[in-house]
């Protein structure tokens, strides 16, 4: 069955994974800078870094843009179809809280939702997989669209159960604001987003 948005979920009132969070898994956040071929552990100090460093390469890997927004960061996105807007929004949620590269697919996520406007369906679709990603701690890789329109998403989303010995973790996202949220079709018939996280 479809969870509609603004329909109640139990339990749906999210604990964010913290820093310390971590540290009492024995996890030390590790600061990293992806590039096309391969990971690489960033120069500077982590208490050095700024967003511009963590995305710095990053902004190379198209369909989707990471964009500073004081102390949140954004997401611009693009997708031929409305399907392929949603995957990509969603592979860009991934890679920013985690190296994917280090996750593999051993669980499998049904998710199904409606919602009165695609702007409505875009936001709950990121706060679903956040949702998703802290009440079952797992780490996703990639989001295997069924079906989309404007008001219906279904989608099979494919990751592991969270493993602070393995998994390379960026940063962790509280929420998905309506803040500049843009969901619109271009006169080409493709799709453009932009989305500002919480972080």
């Amino acid at each position: 069955m479809a969870r509609k948005v603004g329909q109640p979920v139990s339990p749906h009132n999210r604990q964010p994974i913290t820093d310390n969070d971590f540290r009492g898994r024995g996890f030390q956040p590790r600061f990293m800078t992806q590039t096309f071929d391969n990971i690489v552990t960033h120069p500077k100090k982590s208490s050095e870094l700024t967003l511009t460093d963590f995305h710095v390469t990053m902004n190379h890997m198209k369909p989707y843009e990471y964009l500073e927004h004081t102390a949140d960061m954004g997401l611009q996105v693009t997708g031929d179809t409305l399907s392929g807007l949603f995957a990509n929004a969603a592979q860009g949620l991934f890679e920013t809280i985690a190296v994917v590269d280090t996750i593999d697919e051993t669980e499998a996520v049904h998710i199904h939702l409606t919602a009165e406007s695609v702007e409505e369906l875009f936001v709950a679709w990121l706060d679903e997989l956040i949702f998703r990603h802290e009440t079952e701690e797992l780490f996703f890789k990639r989001a295997d669209i069924l079906r989309c329109s404007q008001t219906e998403v279904a989608a099979d989303v494919y990751g592991e159960p969270a493993n602070f010995d393995k998994h390379e973790v960026y940063t962790e996202i509280k929420s998905v604001t309506y803040h500049q949220l843009q969901v619109v079709q271009k006169p080409n018939g493709s799709w453009f987003a932009q989305v500002i996280f919480d972080l």
